[in-house]
């Protein structure tokens, strides 16, 4: 089976700038509330993903908005990754790395492995109209954590070939290894297709501040457990980061309509601080202070 590109993203924080307005109340239509919420009867109401997808939001839907019931609606929106409330036949995948999520119809689920013969693995792969999508092949033997490397997906079961090692897929952190400290907060941009499946990313802890990672390629950022090693981006401070990580010591601030990179600063006042603009004090999509900022 001809393995397809992947490039690997977070799914970002929800933070606010303390003093700017919070969590919209009223709303027409998802993108009007903030992420962590959709929009149901008129009202923005918190959702939750099932445990922990993403850099400190719980996301996800159970309404279906903007897309009809199936059969000629177009995908349904607004669905929730954790309980996987789709219709038969599909799954629930993000459709950016602030939260927004649709119902994707497929052959096989990347998570539930159910492909009818045993030694086979749901994975995704080149289709014959020229885009990606989920097929059932050959299962391969390198277990998670492994050493893959370019060319055929020789990773077991359930597991995708990023950056050189084995990588399990997942809703939710609950199916991630707790020993290594997993989280289900790794987004999979795989080229061909508009989905976005999540993965289990093992996190060690770190300071904003001082992006103390270990690995050179790590940056430290707000995930669901506090702040966390992840892999850095190369989303520039200003832009964009919908569909990116951010460079280090920048976090992605915003809701699914607009977001941009902003940098981490010091509310004391010590390094590092703004170049322009404020020290703004930061809460996440809990509403919980964080100890450090972001400039405005």
């Amino acid at each position: 089976m001809k393995n397809t590109p992947v490039r690997l993203a977070l799914l970002s924080a929800a933070l606010f700038l303390i003093g700017c307005p919070g969590p919209k109340d009223e709303c027409k239509i998802n993108t009007d509330c903030a992420t962590g919420q959709i929009c149901s009867a008129n009202k923005c109401v918190a959702t939750n993903m099932g445990g922990g997808i993403g850099g400190g939001t719980t996301t996800g839907g159970g309404t279906a908005t903007g897309g009809g019931t199936g059969g000629g609606g177009g995908l349904v929106t607004g669905c929730n990754i954790g309980s996987q409330n789709c219709q038969p036949g599909e799954s629930c995948m993000l459709t950016n790395t602030m939260g927004a999520t649709a119902c994707f119809p497929g052959t096989c689920d990347v998570v539930t492995q159910n492909c009818p013969t045993a030694s086979d693995k749901c994975s995704y792969a080149a289709l014959p109209d020229g885009g990606t999508g989920r097929v059932c092949a050959p299962a391969g033997n390198i277990g998670e954590g492994g050493a893959c490397g370019a060319g055929a997906d020789l990773c077991a079961k359930g597991l995708v070939c990023i950056n050189g090692t084995c990588s399990k897929y997942c809703y939710q952190t609950s199916n991630c290894t707790a020993a290594t400290n997993g989280q289900c907060v790794g987004v999979v941009q795989i080229g061909g297709t508009a989905e976005l499946p999540t993965t289990c990313i093992n996190i060690a802890s770190c300071d904003p501040l001082l992006q103390n990672c270990p690995m050179a390629a790590e940056a430290c950022s707000l995930t669901q457990s506090g702040p966390g090693c992840i892999p850095a981006g190369n989303v520039a401070i200003g832009a964009d980061c919908r569909m990116g990580n951010c460079v280090k010591g920048a976090a992605c601030l915003g809701t699914q309509a607009a977001a941009s990179c902003r940098p981490f600063c010091n509310l004391d006042g010590g390094m590092p601080t703004c170049a322009s603009g404020a020290c703004g004090g930061l809460r996440d999509s809990n509403m919980v202070v964080q100890p450090f900022g972001a400039c405005q």
